[in-house]
């Protein structure tokens, strides 16, 4: 099958897989634990480049084509999901990433270095945040994460973190400063209360809130080759892939300066993570399969 683009957990325990291919596979707890097959598709008009799961249940999906689409959580449980589109939300460019808002609206993160907010239930966007700026013409927006403070992080292709203020959220505007990680930042994660991480190809970078603007990392983690994904775990601390390896860092030892605790093996390179309900972790691969492994806890 098309190689996994991205994963979200459903509500219930349910898994919601996205392919470079266009498809977006569901399946629920029992698919899962038994290893079955997906019991419903949706379909993009493109590659799927983000899922997200809103506090309502509505799963929001983003393709490179420059749509994002709302399917309601009835949608999520209709077998026939496909023909129950809820919502299509009008964006500029090619979707590269998501994020849920404070107060139940949507931030969509683009190709172009925009970020376009939409309000619970709006299609169309009620202000942007521009992430480009003269140095960085045309930063690619890679991922979005509201940190503990109420700021928007912004992880671009140019290898920093933009930060928003929550006024900016509101009514749109510029960065009210940057941070800066060791390479073009893939993705980023809350890892412990107060501190966020940064993935890069070369690993991870680990920042302090406090540190805002001008901020460079308190710790960098070398993998020791590419890293591709990286997830929120159970009890705190992260999940980071390179090639078929999954490697887990406690909170303690990504703060504390200590090592991974563990270290889990998928059968072909990962290209996408999450944690299910279960505390289970989820590996897609890029040989189109999806890999559980059980919740795994420091000793």
């Amino acid at each position: 099958g098309d190689a996994v683009a991205c994963m979200v957990a459903l509500p219930g325990g349910g898994l919601a897989v996205g392919t470079e291919g266009g498809a977006i596979e569901l399946f629920n707890g029992h698919d899962i634990l038994r290893g079955g097959a997906p019991y419903a598709y949706l379909h993009a008009a493109a590659a799927v480049s983000s899922l997200l799961v809103l506090d309502t249940g509505e799963l929001v999906t983003g393709s490179f084509q420059g749509t994002a689409d709302v399917y309601s959580s009835a949608s999520l449980s209709d077998l026939a999901g496909a023909s129950n589109r809820h919502e299509t939300l009008k964006v500029g460019d090619a979707v590269s990433t998501l994020a849920a808002l404070p107060g139940g609206g949507l931030a969509v993160g683009t190709w172009g270095g925009v970020v376009e907010l939409f309000r619970r239930g709006g299609t169309a966007p009620h202000a942007q945040l521009q992430v480009s700026n003269p140095n960085f013409p045309v930063a690619l927006v890679n991922s979005l994460l509201i940190l503990t403070s109420g700021q928007l992080a912004v992880g671009t292709g140019a290898g920093t973190v933009e930060l928003f203020s929550e006024q900016a959220l509101i009514s749109g505007g510029s960065a009210l400063g940057r941070m800066y990680a060791s390479g073009s930042v893939h993705c980023l994660a809350p890892a412990t209360p107060g501190f966020f991480a940064a993935l890069t190809a070369e690993g991870l970078d680990l920042f302090h809130e406090a540190a805002g603007a001008g901020g460079k990392p308190l710790r960098s983690i070398t993998i020791g080759s590419p890293a591709t994904a990286l997830a929120p775990v159970l009890h705190g601390g992260l999940a980071v892939a390179a090639g078929p390896r999954v490697h887990l860092f406690n909170a303690s030892s990504l703060v504390g300066g200590g090592g991974r605790y563990a270290v889990l093996t998928a059968e072909a390179p990962i290209t996408a993570l999450t944690t299910l309900d279960s505390g289970a972790i989820a590996a897609g691969t890029e040989a189109g399969l999806v890999e559980v492994f059980a919740a795994t806890v420091p000793r």
